[in-house]
């Protein structure tokens, strides 16, 4: 998908989402008389986190955009490249991180030759297959988690 047609996707979505989530508040103030503002949060069920000030759900207005606009830049990436950026990622730190874990954990457990001839050939083949992993498999979500996660509690830590 070239370039100028995906912001305008992403333009549309992002004013249709802010639109939809600003229409239904509006009808919930009419209704109600008040839109309800978050002072907690409940991770758990013995697990509350207090907010040191309440936050208007007139705020969803902008987060849906972010939201909108995010999944269509993952639902319209060239896949292809992202994988072997995630892919050569995954292995470049991977590998180094096995190695030595089998080199210095191995090693005085096991003796010099059977460490070097059994445990760092198991731990490199070990390494790869985490490598495939992560970079084809989760690469992609934790770098979508991790940014909007990321960009999400900046932007209420400094936007507020």
């Amino acid at each position: 998908m070239d370039r100028e047609r995906r912001h305008r996707l992403m333009f549309r979505w992002s004013l249709f989402t802010a639109a939809l989530i600003a229409a239904f508040w509006m009808v919930w103030y009419r209704t109600n008389g008040s839109v309800p503002s978050v002072t907690h949060i409940k991770m758990t069920q013995n697990w509350t986190i207090e907010l040191p000030f309440a936050i208007s759900r007139w705020w969803d207005i902008l987060i849906g955009p972010i939201w909108s606009v995010s999944l269509i830049a993952v639902l319209t990436k060239d896949r292809s490249e992202a994988l072997k950026k995630n892919l050569i990622t995954a292995i470049i730190f991977t590998m180094p991180i096995v190695l030595l874990s089998s080199l210095i954990f191995g090693l005085p457990d096991v003796g010099l030759t059977l460490g070097l001839t059994i445990v760092v050939p198991i731990s490199v083949l070990i390494g790869l297959i985490i490598g495939l992993f992560y970079g084809l498999v989760s690469g992609l979500a934790v770098g979508l988690i991790t940014g909007l996660v990321t960009g999400l509690f900046n932007g209420l830590a400094f936007g507020l």
